[in-house]
């Protein structure tokens, strides 16, 4: 009988347990919250600084997807150095990240509703994205 009041015990914990995870589970998914910017926007992209063998070819098209206000874009595939942008409520596009021996990618911009435009710069190399959204 000691036993089985002691399995029901630990039964009893263990259910406790994951009502509370699947509780915070809930709390999680509910900060995660969608952005007005979300959706896919694509267009062309245009060298502004740099060289074809540097910086790729002078103009181009790049498609991203924005999710929670997010994006990943790969600018030096060679290096895989992904920067991930933030776009802001007020649609102020940011984003950095560092590669290599002290390189620096930037991203500066705005978006709307409707459109997505944003400066890369890195040290020897810029593009400027004039994206539109689809649907």
């Amino acid at each position: 009988m000691h036993v089985i009041i002691d399995a029901v015990r630990r039964r009893g914990w263990v259910f406790a347990m994951v009502g509370v995870g699947l509780a915070a589970v809930g709390v999680a998914t509910a900060t995660l919250a969608a952005s007005p910017f979300d959706g896919s926007y694509s267009g062309p992209t245009s060298r502004e600084r740099g060289d074809t063998g540097t910086c790729g070819a002078e103009t181009s098209e790049a498609k991203v997807t924005v999710l929670e206000g997010k994006f990943t874009y790969n600018w030096y595939p060679a290096f895989h150095v992904v920067v991930t942008v933030t776009i802001e409520p007020d649609g102020t596009v940011t984003g950095q990240q560092m590669w290599g021996r002290g390189n620096m990618v930037k991203v500066t911009g705005h978006a709307t509703h409707t459109t997505l435009d944003a400066m890369f710069e890195s040290t020897y190399c810029s593009r400027r994205f004039a994206l539109k959204r689809a649907g």
